[in-house]
């Protein structure tokens, strides 16, 4: 909340600042969709070895 405040009222922020969180939203972006996929590849590999396991 007082970031809020700082960046809109008071303009507290610089160019650097405005930068780095945009930075950090792609990069939480693009992790998340890397987790999304890595969580597919798990079950689908775990979906074909129970498939090969079970009687």
């Amino acid at each position: 909340r007082d970031v809020l405040r700082e960046a809109t009222f008071q303009g507290c922020h610089s160019i650097y600042v405005f930068k780095s969180i945009k930075i950090g939203i792609i990069l939480f972006i693009k992790n998340r969709d890397n987790l999304i996929s890595e969580i597919f590849f798990y079950l689908f590999f775990l979906s074909i070895f129970s498939l090969i396991f079970s009687p």
